[in-house]
């Protein structure tokens, strides 16, 4: 994170959804669900992101999550249920 990047939360469902079909870097990754049409990529900080490991426990499940936007993605800092 940089010094221009400031935290914020944001509340919703972590959905594990399948990306990049038929690709060789298919997967399956999660989003942050804010509604029922708004899902936002997640990553968490210090993670593997091909792994998501830190996160698949939270999968379908109501959380808080605090980090940054960096490109299109959520970085996360901090999650509770």
């Amino acid at each position: 994170m940089d010094e221009n990047e400031s935290l914020e939360t944001m509340n919703g469902t972590i959905i594990f959804q399948d990306v990049n079909i038929g690709s060789k870097s298919e997967c399956r990754k999660p989003f942050l669900y804010v509604s029922q049409d708004e899902g936002v990529p997640l990553f968490m900080r210090n993670s593997n992101p091909f792994e998501n490991n830190e996160l698949k426990e939270f999968d379908g499940k109501q959380v808080s999550v605090t980090g940054y936007r960096s490109d299109k993605k959520f970085i996360v800092t901090e999650i509770k249920l």
